[in-house]
């Protein structure tokens, strides 16, 4: 059958039409489901208080509001401290929850107000700190104040013996005694002078373990920790003045020394925390301890009596000398009951050999390690020699001898020793 043309027409027509509506439904089911997404992305401020929900959203700025219980932080909802419930939790401090995070100790925790109020006692005085008002006296955790020398000190006119409070008397001079001294003088000082070792790594720990509850500045309650230290860890041997002592790290590791080994140890201690000392060996009671530099010969002792009179007792005597101008403390751990006291029988001793450290120099001075005459030098000077039984000092050669390639020579009367070690007339 022969198709006409206006048939044709109508049915391209149709089609037409039915592409139109397609394209249409097609357009309108695709904004449905991008409507559905974007809903799901981007929920309203309705939406999160209709749900009463805070996670997984977060906050910002508290809009939309955590929940109860929750507190807006950094953009997430923490929980909120409860104070009270026995931890110091984040955000908790002693000012704004003691209850929870305590209170130093001269403080207590006002349940009222949850801040750390100063508990105080009738003169003002906070817990657990000395009076200013009632010397002595300190005030204790129920708010009364109580007898505490040995922390707070005594009244005025009185020091502290033992755990007590006792009267002070004024100690007695040791007296004047006239004596001759031998200044870095043989036989002990080439025998002691690089025993005196302040350098020596386990001298300044036993040092440093001495004063660790008063480290600071050198102060003379770290002479008292040394003396102390030394007098309870050093178990003293009998044993003759004559011979050469231990080094002072033979003397801690052996923990036993006779008064020499002492000597030496206590003098390297006070040493080694910046302060002065010598080792005096005395042949006429057949002793030896060391002396520590005070002061000037002008400096009055009564302050260091006063110290040591409230540190060891009431009943004390101090020893000293006055040497170069200055005032050197004994301190004898071996033979005495506290600095300033030594053997009754080393009293009227007629002579006295004070030693130096010749270890300064060997440590200070790298190039000049040898001393001579309280001077360093990088090779013993005309005239000496280095001592054969110490590498650190230098030992004058006798009268009427030269010194050459380290040795002692003599020229025959008339005859003067050549740069070539050979004598001229």
């Amino acid at each position: 059958m022969k198709k006409t043309k206006s048939s044709s027409t109508q049915i391209l027509f149709v089609i037409a039409v039915l592409v139109v509506l397609g394209t249409l439904v097609a357009l309108y089911h695709n904004g449905q489901r991008n409507a559905e997404t974007s809903e799901k992305r981007a929920p309203t401020l309705a939406d999160y208080r209709a749900n009463n929900t805070t996670q997984p959203f977060g906050c910002q700025y508290d809009n939309p509001p955590c929940s109860s219980g929750y507190k807006c932080v950094s953009n997430s909802c923490l929980a909120e401290p409860v104070c009270g419930n026995g931890k110091c939790e984040d955000g908790e401090t002693s000012q704004n929850c003691c209850s929870d995070c305590g209170c130093p100790l001269t403080q207590s925790c006002n349940a009222g107000t949850q801040n750390c109020d100063t508990t105080t006692c009738s003169d003002g005085t906070a817990v657990l700190a000395c009076s200013a008002y009632y010397k002595g006296k300190m005030c204790n955790a129920d708010g009364t104040l109580v007898d505490v020398p040995q922390l707070c000190g005594c009244p005025d006119g009185e020091v502290l013996s033992g755990s007590n409070c006792v009267a002070y008397q004024a100690p007695q001079n040791s007296g004047t005694t006239t004596f001759t001294t031998y200044q870095n003088g043989e036989p002990y000082y080439s025998a002691f002078c690089d025993k005196i070792d302040p350098y020596d790594l386990n001298v300044r720990e036993a040092a440093a373990e001495a004063i660790r509850n008063d480290a600071g500045a050198y102060n003379v309650v770290q002479l008292f920790d040394i003396y102390d230290w030394v007098k309870s860890n050093i178990v003293y041997q009998s044993v003759a003045l004559a011979g050469i002592p231990y080094s002072p790290d033979q003397t801690l590791a052996t923990k036993s020394g006779d008064c020499k080994n002492q000597a030496v140890l206590i003098a390297s201690m006070v040493k080694s925390i910046g302060g002065t000392a010598k080792v005096i060996a005395d042949p006429t009671c057949e002793h030896a301890y060391a002396i520590v530099y005070y002061g000037p010969s002008e400096i009055d002792m009564t302050s260091f009596s006063q110290a040591v009179t409230n540190h060891y007792g009431a009943d004390v005597s101090i020893g000293y000398f006055t040497l170069d101008n200055g005032i050197w403390i004994i301190f004898d751990p071996a033979g005495g009951r506290y600095p300033g006291d030594t053997l009754p029988e080393c009293g009227g001793s007629e002579s006295r050999y004070l030693i130096s450290s010749c270890m300064d120099c060997a440590n200070q001075y790298p190039n000049s390690p040898y001393t001579f005459g309280n001077k360093c030098y990088s090779q013993c000077p005309p005239g000496t020699i280095t001592t054969p039984s110490n590498q650190h000092t230098c030992s004058a050669c006798p009268q009427g001898t030269y010194s050459y390639n380290n040795q002692c020579v003599s020229c025959p009367d008339g005859y003067v020793l050549g740069s070539n070690g050979r004598c001229y007339p």
